[in-house]
């Protein structure tokens, strides 16, 4: 009996580990003009940057709202579900103002300064490599 409930236990802490959650960096600086510099993050000191633990569903992002002279407003670096992601920006409001998100799926990934209005404008990279890895398998595939 002792050796079921063994097996059992070393089945189940594997399942745990494999199951674990994304662990992603957490700054919120809302409305405020210093908000890119206050949630910068460097290779010796987290700054104002929490580690957080994610649900399994979510991903580590980055969002920040960038007025017309180019100067962030809002940046927020969190976890977020994956219909929470874009990886793309807004277009421009009356007043020039755009959004932008980012989104990825390793731990601690959500570093940088975040997307930028001229990458992520219109179709993301992300989806344009996916297209075309997908053209490629199909190409292969009816050629084979």
């Amino acid at each position: 009996m002792a050796a079921v409930s063994s097996a059992a236990l070393m089945i189940f802490a594997s399942c745990v580990i494999a199951v674990s959650s994304l662990q992603c960096y957490r700054c919120v600086r809302e409305n405020k003009p210093d908000a890119l510099k206050y949630c910068k993050l460097s290779t010796s000191a987290p700054g104002n940057n929490e580690v957080v633990s994610c649900t399994s569903d979510d991903r580590c992002t980055i969002v920040k709202t960038i007025l017309k002279d180019g100067s962030v407003t809002t940046f927020r670096r969190s976890c977020a579900t994956a219909k929470g992601c874009s990886n793309k920006c807004t277009s421009p409001d009356v007043e020039g103002t755009v959004i932008c998100d980012s989104c990825c799926e390793k731990d601690l990934c959500n570093t940088g300064d975040g997307p930028k209005a001229s990458e992520l404008s219109g179709t993301s990279r992300i989806t344009i490599i996916r297209g075309l890895y997908m053209f490629w398998g199909f190409t292969v595939w009816i050629l084979a």
